[in-house]
């Protein structure tokens, strides 16, 4: 693993709650075997593959730069792995860079093509290649990305193959509830408080306060798990 996704990894865990900590664990070795597996880096393969070893995260935890107004620990870690990602793509395209007696076509080049004939077929081929490319990059987004297992000392990519079993979906997921009610507590009191999409009106109900998209974060990212925590608080009571 490269030193400077180390470096983010350790800085963003030293202020992070044991859930966080999971999931900031978990998405680094998931992104780790997709660069070791030459897996692309998208939000929709992540959050995929998280899913397959038991822990949800929604697209939107990975899109959105800002949580609460402070940097969300999940895009700067996947912003620090698709940074090292680049860098070794272009690293390994000079290595093994060799010249090659090839001649590319530039648009000046195509003007200077003085039948009409011939200008629409090479644009007809042009246009095919585009659209090849994109269903090629479209294919391999659906293919290339492995089955995962979760053996719990590491993860297993299989390029083929169903996911056994007998491996836990749960695996991995922090179960110290305990230790981060206060952390829980503070993911209530913001929702609570509304923000700049939703509030609470006279009656208590829940109402938007602008339009609001598909994906948009409305809440803090722990949320969900603190009311599932303080509705076994009060139904253990």
């Amino acid at each position: 693993m490269q030193h400077d996704v180390d470096t983010v990894l350790k800085s963003l865990l030293k202020d992070a709650n044991s859930n966080v900590e999971t999931r900031l664990k978990a998405l680094n070795k998931i992104i780790y075997g997709f660069k070791k597996n030459h897996v692309d880096l998208t939000v929709p393969n992540v959050v995929g593959a998280l899913e397959a070893i038991g822990i949800k995260m929604s697209a939107s935890s990975l899109y959105n730069k800002t949580v609460r107004g402070k940097p969300n620990p999940y895009r700067v870690l996947f912003d620090a792995w698709s940074h090292e990602i680049d860098k070794a793509k272009v690293s390994k395209a000079s290595a093994d860079y060799s010249p090659v007696d090839f001649t590319s076509m530039t648009d000046a080049d195509f003007a200077t093509i003085g039948s009409d004939v011939v200008k629409f077929k090479v644009q007809t081929l042009y246009n095919e290649l585009r659209s090849a490319r994109n269903q090629i990059n479209m294919l391999k987004q659906i293919h290339d990305l492995p089955m995962i297992e979760d053996t719990g000392e590491k993860l297993i990519f299989r390029k083929s193959g169903l996911i056994d079993d007998a491996v836990s979906p749960s695996q991995g997921i922090s179960n110290s509830d305990e230790e981060c009610i206060e952390e829980y507590a503070d993911a209530i009191r913001y929702f609570l408080n509304g923000n700049s999409k939703i509030e609470f009106d006279d009656e208590g109900c829940l109402i938007a306060k602008t339009t609001i998209r598909k994906g948009d974060m409305l809440s803090d990212i722990d949320l969900k798990i603190a009311i599932e925590t303080a509705c076994k608080v009060l139904i253990d009571k």
